[in-house]
């Protein structure tokens, strides 16, 4: 996804158009916004529209790039903030789980202007003292993420990560079936530069271990519906094993080799979502925290036509809990 394509959220559904782009660019006026629209500079799945048109979850807009120097951008960190404070998933004395939105970075970078690390340490005594990142989802990998509230708290989560205390739950919509139902992925890892200023996870003998269990949740077509957890916390892990065992993660455009660089709307979005945090406090009472299903991901669940039956999905998600702490 570039920076001038969206994708409607399920909340925007049924709304018009040209309401949508004012809400989104608060310094367009709304006969601006009309002449973006009627003109054809303005895209919804690659096509023009009319201005009343209704947007529907999952629709790709594409907006033209130069509108960005007429909008003076009014998100800072503080505007961040209140993005994130709306989305808490859980909260005591040692950590915050947000669910983090898709496209938002979880760490700075060269290309990155803003982040949930920078918006923490710029706001931490709104949310505790010294509050840190304690473990990274990659950014356009949405779901519940842990932000520890001081450096003991970190310490504290960080000893759980590493006795397995914390599990994670992710689903992902990949191309292609699994040879087997359920299974272990066992490849190490290595971080290899392809040419300046880009690097993609390699398996490598010599690399770090990295294991991955699955459970196939439905297929239909030429696509699976994936419950996935990492065991170790290697950089793209999931991403790299679920290519490597021949179904990469649909709109993946870094380790999907064969992904139609045409796609729109969904399909071209990284459809791995990070579910469900499992949190295991002493030897036998756990709790856990699961972040709301975003609404692309509800698209291409529905565009494919995988069955949704939540009570089947909560008993499939147990019986594989339990086999995740097998390792």
């Amino acid at each position: 996804m570039t920076n001038n394509r969206y994708i409607i959220e399920n909340i925007f559904e049924g709304k018009r158009l040209d309401w949508w782009l004012k809400k989104k660019f608060l310094n367009l006026n709304f006969t601006y916004v009309e002449k973006l629209i009627r003109t054809g500079q303005v895209r919804v799945n690659g096509g023009r529209v009319k201005v009343s048109y209704k947007v529907l979850s999952g629709d790709e807009v594409r907006v033209p790039p130069f509108i960005f120097k007429k909008v003076k951008k009014i998100l800072n960190n503080n505007e961040f903030y209140k993005i994130l404070s709306q989305r808490i998933l859980y909260c005591d004395k040692n950590m915050i789980i947000f669910d983090k939105p898709y496209g938002l970075p979880v760490q700075d970078g060269s290309k990155v202007s803003y982040s949930v690390d920078s918006i923490i340490s710029s706001l931490g005594s709104e949310l505790g003292s010294n509050a840190r990142l304690v473990h990274r989802i990659d950014k356009n990998t949405s779901g519940a993420l842990i932000v520890a509230r001081d450096l003991q708290s970190s310490r504290l989560i960080q000893e759980k990560f590493f006795n397995s205390h914390i599990k994670k739950l992710y689903w992902a919509i990949v191309a292609g079936r699994p040879e087997k139902d359920f299974g272990i992925i066992d490849f190490p890892l290595k971080k290899k530069i392809i040419k300046k200023n880009y690097e993609k996870v390699v398996i490598d003998s010599n690399g770090l271990k990295a294991i991955s269990v699955y459970k196939v949740i439905d297929t239909l077509e030429n696509y699976s519906w994936l419950l996935l957890s990492p065991i170790t916390g290697r950089k793209h892990q999931l991403r790299v094993h679920c290519a490597e065992i021949g179904c990469p993660i649909v709109g993946d455009r870094k380790y999907y080799d064969n992904m139609d660089k045409n796609l729109i709307g969904v399909f071209s979005m990284t459809q791995l979502f990070a579910k469900k945090i499992i949190i295991q406090e002493g030897d036998y009472e756990k709790y856990s925290v699961e972040a709301p299903i975003p609404s692309h991901m509800k698209a291409i669940i529905n565009n494919i036509g995988f069955k949704y039956n939540k009570a089947k999905l909560n008993e499939i998600e147990l019986n594989f809990e339990k086999k995740i702490y097998d390792y």
